[in-house]
C-alpha cells in the first residue's frame, strides 16, 4: 500500500514482498511474516480509524476458526503497542469497543486477549482510561471490577491509584456539600460517577501488591475519603451523647446498619492495608462505620478512628495540616470532622507536632462559641483533652481556656456541652492542682454543686466527677476549710449520689477526702 501510494519499488521488508511469505504452509515463517505485515500497516496507520480498526478486528475474535481469531489477537497486540502512543484521542472510542467485547464474550478463551488490550492502552494513557472507567454507572458488574483490579496488580497500579488520589481530592474541592456558602461545583466534574470513584479505589488497594505504597498514599487518602463521608451526613448534626467511659476502650455495642457507603467501605479497606487486623476488628466491634455515617454518631466515630490511627502511628504531618485547614472550612461538617479529630489527637500528639498544635488551640477556643452545638462539645472535649496531652503548649492559653469552660457551665440549653465543659474542667483541675486555679477554685465548685440534682444524668455524672477532682485537689492545698464548708451545704445530695438510678452516676467515687473533713 504504501509503495503503490509512493510509486517506488518496494523494498525489502514492505508488504509487496513480505505477501509472498504468506504462500508457505509452514507456521512459523507464517508467524513470522503476518507479524512483520502487522508492524508495517500499524506505522502508518490513521488514529482517526483505530475505534473502527478495533472493532473489525475484535469482531473475528468470535470466530470458530482458529486461524482467523489467531490473526485478529496479533493484530490487535501488535496495533496496540505501535499505535497506542499516538491514539490519545481515540482512549475512549476504542476502550469503549473492548469492554462491549468483554460483555458479549464472558466464557471466550479469547477474554483475557482484551483485559491485556486495555492494559495495553493505559500503559500508554492511564488517565484517559480511568476517566473512561469512572464514567461506568454502578453497580459495578463484573466486566468493570475486572477491569480496575487488572490495572491495580500490573505494574501501573500505583500510578493508577495516585490518579484516583488526585480525582478525589477535586471532587473534593469542586463539592463543598451541605452547610456551605461556597460557589456551586465546577461543571467539568459533571460527569464524573462519584459514586464509582470510592469504588475504584477499592478494586485498585484490594490487589496492589506494593501495600506500603497504600501507605504513602494515606494522607492524601484519609481525608479525602473521610470528608466526603462528613460531607454525606446532611444538614442535621446533633451534639453526640456523651459516654460515661471514654477512651479507645469505650463502652459501646456495635450497630448493625444494613446502609452501605462505598466512601467509608474504601476508607475501611485502604486501613486495612496500613494496620494490623485487630485493629479493624476494634474499629469494627465498636461500630465505628456506622457512626461515621451517622450524624448524632460520627463525632465519636472520629474520635475512635483518630485514637485507633495514633496508635498505628498514621497520623502524619500531612494529615494533620489537611484536617486543620477544614477547622475554617465553609462547610459545617467538615469543620465539625476536624474538630473533632483535634479533640482526640490533644490527648497524645505526635511529640513532633506539639508546636505547631498551638494555632489549634486558638481555634478550639473559638470553636466554643460555635452556632452548631455538636461543634461546641467537640472543641470543649478538645481544650480538655490539651490540658492532659500538652501541658505546656496550655499554660499560654490557661485563662482564655478555664473562661470558655466556666461559661460552658452556663449553657443549660446543651446539657451536653456543660457535661463536657465539667469533665474538661476535672482534667484542669488535676493539672493545675488548686494553686494554679486561683480563685476560678471557689467559682467553679460553686458552680458543680449547682448539677447535683439535674435531670439528664450526664450531668450528675460529670459534676460528681469534677467534684471528686476538686476534693483531692483541695485536700493537698489551702483549699480544704474552704471546700468543707461547701461540702457541708451539700452532704446529702452528696450521699444520695450512691443511690443514684443509673449505675454509671452512682459508682463515680465519691469525694470522700471531704466527707471525711465534714
Amino acid at each position: 500500500m504504501r509503495a503503490k501510494t509512493r510509486k517506488v519499488a518496494p523494498e525489502a521488508g514492505d508488504i509487496a514482498c513480505l505477501r509472498k511469505g504468506l504462500d508457505t504452509t509452514d507456521n512459523v515463517p507464517l508467524l513470522e511474516t503476518s507479524y512483520e505485515i502487522a508492524k508495517t500497516v500499524c506505522k502508518d496507520f490513521p488514529p482517526a480509524q483505530a475505534a473502527d480498526f478495533m472493532s473489525t478486528i475484535t469482531e473475528s475474535l468470535k470466530c470458530t476458526r482458529d486461524e482467523r481469531a489467531w490473526a485478529a489477537e496479533m493484530w490487535m497486540t501488535t496495533f496496540l503497542e505501535k499505535c497506542g502512543q499516538q491514539i490519545y484521542q481515540e482512549v475512549p472510542e476504542v476502550l469503549h469497543v473492548l469492554y462491549s467485547r468483554m460483555q458479549t464474550m464472558q466464557e471466550n478463551t479469547h477474554r483475557p486477549l482484551l483485559l491485556q488490550a486495555v492494559y495495553l492502552l493505559a500503559c500508554f494513557h492511564h488517565e484517559p482510561v480511568v476517566d473512561s472507567l469512572l464514567q461506568k454507572h454502578l453497580p459495578m458488574d463484573r466486566d468493570t471490577m475486572e477491569l480496575w483490579r487488572i490495572l491495580g496488580r500490573s505494574s501501573l497500579g500505583v500510578q493508577v491509584l495516585k490518579y484516583l488520589t488526585q480525582k478525589l481530592e477535586a471532587a473534593g474541592e469542586n463539592s463543598p456539600g451541605p452547610h456551605s456558602s461556597a460557589h456551586e461545583p465546577d461543571h467539568s466534574q459533571a460527569a464524573l460517577e462519584p459514586l464509582m470513584l470510592p469504588c475504584a479505589i477499592s478494586e485498585v488497594v484490594f490487589v496492589l501488591p506494593a501495600k506500603e505504597r497504600v501507605q504513602r498514599l494515606l494522607p492524601r487518602l484519609l481525608p479525602g475519603l473521610l470528608g466526603e463521608i462528613s460531607k454525606a451526613l446532611g444538614e442535621v448534626m446533633l451534639p453526640a451523647p456523651l459516654r460515661y467511659q471514654r477512651g479507645l476502650f469505650f463502652s459501646a455495642s456495635r450497630r448493625e446498619d444494613k446502609l452501605r457507603s462505598p466512601y467509608c467501605e474504601a476508607l475501611e479497606l485502604v486501613l486495612s492495608r496500613c494496620m494490623e487486623e485487630r485493629w479493624l476488628l476494634l474499629l469494627w466491634r465498636q461500630g465505628a462505620w456506622a457512626s461515621l455515617r451517622n450524624p448524632q454518631a460520627h463525632a465519636d466515630g472520629v474520635c475512635l478512628l483518630t485514637s485507633v490511627l495514633l496508635r498505628n502511628r498514621l497520623v502524619t504531618r500531612g494529615v494533620i495540616w489537611a484536617l486543620s485547614q477544614w477547622l475554617n472550612s465553609p462547610s459545617e461538617n467538615l469543620q465539625l470532622t476536624a474538630t473533632a479529630f483535634f479533640a482526640e489527637l490533644m490527648k497524645d500528639p505526635p511529640v513532633m507536632e506539639k508546636k505547631s498544635l498551638e494555632r489549634v488551640l486558638g481555634v478550639l477556643v473559638e470553636k466554643s462559641q460555635h452556632g452548631i452545638g455538636a461543634v461546641r462539645q467537640m472543641a470543649v472535649r478538645g481544650l480538655g483533652s490539651a490540658v492532659r496531652g500538652a501541658p505546656k503548649e496550655v499554660q499560654k492559653h490557661k485563662a482564655a481556656i478555664l473562661e470558655v469552660l466556666q461559661r460552658g457551665l452556663e449553657n443549660t440549653t446543651c446539657p451536653v456541652v456543660a457535661a463536657e465543659s465539667m469533665l474538661a474542667l476535672a482534667e484542669v483541675v488535676r493539672k493545675l492542682k488548686a494553686e494554679g486555679l486561683g480563685s476560678a477554685f471557689k467559682d467553679i465548685a460553686r458552680s458543680t454543686k449547682m448539677f447535683f440534682e439535674a435531670e439528664p444524668d450526664v450531668l450528675r455524672f460529670s459534676a460528681f466527677s469534677l467534684y471528686a477532682a476538686l476534693a483531692a485537689a483541695a485536700s493537698a492545698s489551702g483549699k480544704r476549710s474552704f471546700f468543707t464548708r461547701e461540702v457541708g451545704e451539700t452532704w446529702v445530695s452528696l450521699l444520695l449520689h450512691l443511690r443514684d438510678p443509673i449505675p454509671e452516676v452512682s459508682n463515680v467515687r465519691a469525694p470522700s477526702s471531704s466527707l471525711q473533713n465534714c
